[in-house]
Order: C-alpha cells, then structure tokens, then sequence
C-alpha cells in the first residue's frame, strides 16, 4: 500500500522563498561590487573596461580580485623601475653635456640662489671653492651688488627673455655672458640659466693683432721711406758719381731685403696657420758652421755687440733642414742684439751630447718678465712694445718654435729682468724615419 506525500506547510514555503530571493540579490550584489572594482583597478592601469560577456558570475565565482591586484602592482612597479632606469640615463647624459660644455654655467632661483653649476664654473669664475649651492651669484662672482647693465640677471628677470653682455670682467677674465629665463605652467620664472663664455684670449689675440698692425706699419713703412728716399736722390740727380751710387744702391738692397724678411715672415706664419707647414729637407747639417755664418751675417748690425762663439766642429752635426736651421739661429742672435740695446757681449755655444746637440744663445740684455716668457711664442707678441726704438713684427719666436718642434727639438727660456735671456734649444742627432 503507497503513502502519498505530506504537502509543506505553505508558510515555511513562502520563508525559504524569500531566503532564496535574498541570497540571490546578495550573490548579483558581490558579483556587481567585484565587476566595478575590477573595471576601476582596469581603468587605473589604462586599460579597457570589461563587457558584462567578457566577466560572467561563473567566473565570478573562480575569480581571484587579490592575485589580478597583486599582479597587476607588481605590472606597474615594473614599469616604474624601467621609468626610473631611462630617467637615470637621461640625467646622466643631460650632467655629461652640462659639465663638458665650453662654456661656465649658473642655474640660479628667483632670489638669485645658486641651484647648480658645472665644473667650468667651477674652474673659471668660483675658484674651485667646493660646493657653492645655495650661495648668492651677486656675492661669489661680484662680490658686490652689480649696476643693472653689468647683471644679465636682473636684466632677464626684468624683460623676462634672454639677455647678453659682451666683454663682462670678472676677477682678471672676460667673459660673454647670455642669461634665459625658465617658465612654469603658470608663467612664473622658477630660474634662470647663465652662460659664461671666456673671451680674454680671444680679446688678448685682438689687442695683439691691433698691436701688430701698428708695428708692422711702421717696420715696413721706415725701409720704404728709405727706399723711395734714396731712389728720388737717384732720379733727379742726373749725373751721381759712381761711389755715391754704389752707397744709394746698397741702402736701398739693404732695406728691400729687410721687406723680404718682413714678407717672408708673414707667409711663414700664414702657411703653418693653414696648416700647410713648412717643406723641411733633413739631411747631414754642421751646426757649428751655421752659427759662424749666422754671426758673421749679423755683425754688419752689431754696432757695439760682440758675439762670442764656442762652437766646437766635433759633434756639431744633426739631421736637419739647413736653411730652416739658419733661419732659427738668425732670429735667436737677432733677438739678442735687439734686446740689449746697451751692447755688451752675446754669447753662443754648442754642446754636443750622445743623442742630440744643445745650442744656447745668451746676452746680458733687457730681460723679461716670467709672465713676458710665457706669452713669448704667441703670434704678433713683443716683450717689450713700449720700447719702439726695438723693431720687430712679433712672429720670430712663434716661426723659431714652428722650426725647432719640426725638427723634433726643444726650446727652453731662462730670462730675468736687468739681467738678460738665455735661450737653448735641443736638436736631435737623428730624425725618425717616416
């Protein structure tokens, strides 16, 4: 016999309905909350939201929100290390270029506060002083408060663009200076950045070159005066007596050859500053026998000199180019006589030695300075300009260095003043073979 089933109490029915009803709700809720925190954490990495088909509730279910959060962190701080290591590289190649640039750099605050600098700055306008951050430009550089048109500072603060001074002295150096605001997203000037360009061998060169050119003016202008002198006495004198014309002519060979020598020295230099060089010869060279020749060729000028020689024959011969030899020999007893305008005695030697020959030229002249030594073999350059009775174009040393460091010599100065100036120069014996 079956027994039929006992129908629920409708009551207890309608209860667990309502708890189904409630814990689907709570499910849609979780599974809602889980789908906008995941769309969130998408939106924040930059990617695209998820469709409602891409994330159903099945794979609600087996989704792990903590381990795509975990590894979507560890995603972002990966890129921010490779962030990290690109900037690095940039700054280094932006400190690179800021420190081997030319010229001295400043970047300094609205209040003129040093915020960085680079090693020229630190070699040419703060003497290597260490760390100056934080310091005022005004007091480092001036050590005074600057009049308007001598601070590009104040200048690009106040026109708020770039700025320039040329010819700025700073301590005992000249510099160009060019300053340039830095803006931020507001318009307001967080910096300013300044360049110092060093200018004072490029102004000395120019103070020399003036120099030279009223030199040469006037070294070239005495022998044609001269010339043309002697060649008018020529003309309208109808009828010289032979003595009388052989003395004109020899007055005007003398100056002519003493415009060749100024022409000749002027291409010397125009050549080697091209680059061109001197065509050198090496062979077997006496150097005893040129420095007799150079005395003798001098002696016509000594007037009150005496040279003395002590040049021994033996060990007297290097590989060399004999005319750019005598040319250095000339210009070194040239020099003696022209800078011992009292007279006195001037003396050259040879010093043989096993691998080179040492040649010293000394007198008992005027002498120079030790910062007159320095600046010797500089182009255009005199020792002593405010003698002008001392003729001279300045390019002799510079043509005597040329020569002697083309023979793979060396010339060394020993000057004081009132006492005089000893050069030697070092040949050596052989010449590499090229």
């Amino acid at each position: 016999m079956t027994r039929r089933a006992v129908p629920a109490d409708s009551a207890e029915l309608e209860q667990l309905r309502a708890e189904n009803q409630r814990l689907q709700e709570l499910n849609h809720k979780a599974f809602d909350y889980i789908r906008a925190k995941v769309n969130d954490l998408l939106d924040v990495v930059g990617t695209r939201t998820l469709r409602p088909e891409e994330l159903d509730e099945q794979s609600l279910l087996t989704f792990d929100p903590i381990g795509i959060v975990a590894d979507t962190f560890r995603h972002v701080l990966e890129n921010l290390r490779d962030t990290n290591r690109q900037l690095q590289v940039a700054h280094n190649e932006i400190r690179a270029i800021f420190d081997t640039v030319g010229s001295a750099l400043l970047v300094v605050d609205p209040q003129r506060r040093v915020v960085s600098f680079n090693q020229q700055a630190s070699r040419l306008l703060l003497d290597q002083n260490g760390d100056v951050t934080g310091q005022c430009c005004n007091l480092i550089l001036c050590g005074e408060e600057p009049a308007p048109e001598q601070c590009v500072f104040l200048q690009a603060m106040q026109s708020r663009r770039e700025a320039s001074i040329q010819g700025r002295q700073l301590r005992d150096r000249f510099f160009d200076v060019i300053a340039g605001p830095i803006f931020d997203n507001d318009g307001q000037i967080t910096h300013v950045v300044m360049a110092y360009h060093d200018v004072t061998e490029a102004r000395r060169l120019e103070q020399m070159k003036s120099e030279f050119v009223s030199t040469a003016a006037h070294e070239l202008r005495t022998p044609l005066a001269t010339i043309i002198g002697y060649a008018d006495l020529i003309l309208n004198n109808p009828e010289p007596t032979r003595d009388k014309l052989h003395e004109y002519l020899t007055l005007i060979m003398g100056r002519a050859e003493h415009l060749a020598h100024i022409v000749n020295n002027l291409l010397d230099v125009s050549r080697i500053e091209s680059g061109a060089g001197l065509k050198l010869i090496f062979e077997p060279c006496r150097l005893d026998l040129l420095c007799r020749e150079a005395a003798l060729l001098q002696e016509e000028i000594c007037g009150q000199h005496l040279i003395e020689l002590d040049c021994p024959e033996e060990g007297s011969v290097i590989e060399g180019d004999r005319f750019a030899l005598m040319q250095v020999i000339e210009n070194l007893l040239s020099n003696a006589i022209k800078y011992s305008p009292q007279g006195g005695t001037i003396r050259v030697c040879l010093v043989p030695g096993q691998d080179c020959c040492e040649l010293t030229v000394a007198d008992r002249g005027i002498g120079m300075t030790a910062k007159q030594v320095e600046h010797i073999f500089d182009k255009f350059y005199r020792a002593n300009i405010s003698n002008a009775a001392i003729p001279g174009t300045g390019l002799g040393m510079t043509i005597v260095k040329y020569l002697v460091e083309a023979h793979r010599g060396q010339i060394a100065i020993d000057s004081a003043p009132g006492i005089g100036t000893t050069m030697r120069i070092r040949f050596p014996r052989k010449q590499p073979v090229t």
